[in-house]
């Protein structure tokens, strides 16, 4: 009976973990969207690509070593820098990252389960 207690435990909290994380991201999302086209003055449609972009190409390369990820991070840098968009390329760098460590999260829960 106190096995099943446990097990139930940690079920719940990785389910609100997994919740927690969502809203998180889901924030974070609003947040650089509403920096891009308020302070940033780039069109929504632009910043909303980008962020849509992001994510999945995070969760396209979830299985690679994070070597990959840091380099994908370097080459956006260097390419918002070259077209004068640094700022916003640091945001969508940041959303990236997020995503990122989300789906590390998420990746750690399942193996534990």
């Amino acid at each position: 009976m106190a096995s099943g207690k446990v097990k139930v435990n940690e079920s719940v909290r990785a389910a609100r973990l997994n919740l927690a994380a969502i809203i998180m991201y889901a924030v974070l999302c609003i947040v650089m969207v509403s920096v891009s086209i308020f302070a940033l003055k780039i069109p929504s449609f632009a910043a909303c690509s980008i962020i849509i972009l992001e994510t999945v190409l995070v969760a396209l390369l979830k299985k690679t070593p994070l070597f990959v990820h840091i380099l994908i991070i370097a080459v956006e840098i260097a390419s918002g820098v070259y077209v004068k968009k640094t700022a916003f390329i640091i945001l969508m760098a940041a959303v990236y990252v997020a995503c990122l460590v989300i789906s590390m999260i998420w990746t750690r829960e399942g193996e534990k389960n």
